[in-house]
């Protein structure tokens, strides 16, 4: 028994040890208020303006094609949140970049909060959004002309929508709250939404029909595979895609049947792609001659050839 609990002590004298390590790890890289200490280092900087990362260097596209994560309550309260706030504004609406709109990527900072000039309000003011998501389109996409602060010296034609639906975490009352937008505001909401998710405007491809199904968006990144179709002939407007390999990690509709679409998409997540394909090809809506679920299957085989 004296053995026993001296072979006992030693191994938790151990684990203590590793835990008090991994404690001081995190703590090391975390700042109290929930921010970590590359983020720190660029918030507080001793410029009024921050760099805007560009897609010509190598690790600036990097940060540019990572996901960002959601604002905790504490950053949100935080003193540092407010910084980059002033900060993100203070850089847009500089002489030297003089932009309408700006994403926490682009100044190095992979959170889901973006900077927007409101072209709606009176005095266009520019505003700040953390955890911002586009929950709702209307309508169909329309081409208009789009730049970029990280792509500098370009233009290029995307397809957005006009009117749309933005929910973010009120820094006020710390709760989800959802607006609508419409006209040129929407289409700056949309292009810096695309950058928390690693999207550029140049990523989006015009008349590119295979099979008949438009694509308007296929990318690979880090390791997923996205991809936007634009149906026809049914009551929704677009379908996104993500894949990871041949398995389905999620598709949501934009427009239709908003429960049956979004049944559909629960019982995909995790299915292979031909397992999708054979189970949803084929089947009709009404009077129709395809159906969201056949639009689907179409979209899935074009971008499987």
């Amino acid at each position: 028994m004296g053995k026993f609990k001296r072979l006992w002590l030693a191994a938790a004298s151990v684990v203590a040890s590793v835990a008090s390590v991994l404690l001081l790890t995190s703590s090391s890289n975390q700042s109290n208020e929930g921010w970590k200490k590359t983020e720190m280092k660029i918030i507080n900087n001793k410029h009024n303006t921050m760099k805007v990362l560009v897609i010509n260097n190598k690790q600036d596209m990097k940060t540019l094609r990572r996901v960002c994560s959601d604002l905790t309550v504490d950053m949100i309260q935080s003193k540092s949140y407010q910084q980059l706030c002033e900060k993100m504004i203070a850089t847009v609406s500089s002489p030297e970049q003089d932009g309408v709109g700006l994403a926490g990527p682009q100044v190095g900072i992979s959170r889901r909060i973006v900077a927007v000039q409101r072209f709606d309000k009176e005095g266009h003011p520019f505003e700040v959004y953390p955890n911002i998501r586009i929950t709702n389109a209307k309508g169909k996409r329309t081409a208009g002309e789009e730049g970029c602060l990280s792509i500098p010296g370009e233009k290029g034609e995307v397809e957005r929508y006009n009117n749309i639906d933005i929910t973010y975490t009120s820094p006020a009352t710390l709760r989800d709250t959802t607006e609508n937008i419409k006209e040129f505001t929407a289409v700056i909401f949309q292009h810096e939404c695309d950058h928390l998710d690693g999207i550029l405007y140049t990523d989006y491809k015009k008349d590119n029909i295979i099979d008949g199904m438009k694509i308007i968006l296929d990318i690979e990144n880090n390791g997923e595979r996205k991809i936007t179709a634009i149906p026809e002939g049914v009551c929704s407007r677009e379908i996104d895609i993500v894949l990871e390999g041949a398995t389905i990690k999620s598709v949501v509709y934009t427009g239709g049947c908003d429960g049956n679409l979004k049944g559909i998409g629960s019982l995909l997540k995790g299915m292979k792609v031909g397992d999708a394909v054979s189970r949803l090809e084929g089947i009709t809506c009404g009077r129709k001659s395809t159906s969201c679920p056949d639009q689907l299957a179409k979209a899935l085989r074009a971008i499987s050839k």
